[in-house]
C-alpha cells in the first residue's frame, strides 16, 4: 500500500529496484507482497526491476527467486552463481522491448564479452538442470530448516531462524555472540557471512553433500552455544 501511495503522489516514477529476497538476511516478503508491488508499477508505469545478485539460478530453489511469486519482472538483474564459481560473471535480463543494446551504445567496459564467462555460464545453467539441483536446493533447504529449528528450541540466543532453499539465516540476539560465532566457526574450518550485524547467513553450494551440511550445521549449533556462554 505504501509503495501505490509513492508511486501515485511522485507520478513519475521510472522504476522499483527490489533484491527478491534480501540476502543479508533472508528476509522474503509474502506473495501477496510482490503481487501488489506488480499491480502497482503497471499502473504508474513504473517498470518492476528485481536485483537477483546474490540469489539467482537455484539457490531458493527456483532458477529464479521471482518464480516462488508468480510474477514476471521487466527486468532482473544476475550475479555471482552465474559464473558458478569458476569466473566472475553478471547478466541483465528484460523484456524484449525494453532491450536496446543491438541499437545503441550504453557505454564499453575493458573486460565485457566473455567468450570464457559466457562458457561458465552456460556450463553452470546446463549442470543445474541435467543434475536436478532445483529440486535438490528444496529438499536440502526444508532438511536444513527443520535442524534450525531444532536448533532455535534449545539456544536461547537464538532469536528467529528462517529459509529459502538453500538460503538460511540464524538470527541472534546480540552481535557480539553473531561475531564470537563466525570466527570461532571460521577456525574449524567453517565460513559464512554476517549480515546485519546478529544474523548468521548460510549459503552453501548446491552441490554441497546432505553429510557436509549437516556436518556444518552441528558446528554452527555447538560454536553458538559456547559464543553465547562467553
Amino acid at each position: 500500500e505504501y509503495v501505490e501511495y509513492v508511486l501515485a503522489k511522485e507520478e513519475d516514477v521510472a522504476a522499483v529496484v527490489v533484491e527478491t529476497v534480501r540476502s543479508t538476511d533472508v528476509q522474503a516478503p509474502p506473495r501477496t507482497y510482490y503481487e501488489t508491488l506488480r499491480r502497482a508499477c503497471d499502473r504508474h508505469g513504473a517498470l518492476l526491476i528485481l536485483d537477483e545478485i546474490p540469489i539467482c539460478l537455484g539457490r531458493t530453489g527456483t532458477m529464479f527467486a521471482c518464480e516462488r511469486y508468480g510474477i514476471v519482472p521487466d527486468m532482473v538483474v544476475l550475479g555471482k552463481g552465474l559464473g558458478g564459481g569458476i569466473f566472475p560473471m553478471a547478466a541483465l535480463v528484460a523484456r524484449a522491448e525494453l532491450d536496446v543494446a543491438a541499437d545503441r551504445a550504453l557505454g564499453h567496459y575493458t573486460h565485457e564479452k566473455s567468450s570464457v564467462g559466457c562458457a561458465a555460464a552456460l556450463a553452470t545453467i546446463e549442470v543445474i538442470e541435467t543434475e536436478g539441483l532445483l529440486k535438490r536446493a528444496v529438499w536440502l533447504g526444508e532438511r536444513a530448516l527443520e535442524r534450525l529449528r531444532v536448533m532455535e528450541a534449545h539456544l536461547p540466543a537464538i532469536v528467529e531462524v528462517r529459509g529459502v532453499g538453500l538460503l538460511l539465516a540464524i538470527e541472534l540476539a546480540d552481535a557480539g555472540i553473531a561475531e564470537e560465532t563466525m570466527y570461532r566457526c571460521l577456525a574449524r574450518g567453517l565460513s559464512f557471512k554476517v549480515g546485519q550485524g546478529n544474523v548468521i547467513v548460510l549459503a552453501p553450494p548446491l552441490v554441497i553433500e546432505e553429510s557436509d551440511l549437516e556436518r556444518a550445521l552441528g558446528i554452527v549449533e555447538e560454536e553458538i552455544a559456547k559464543a553465547a556462554a562467553c
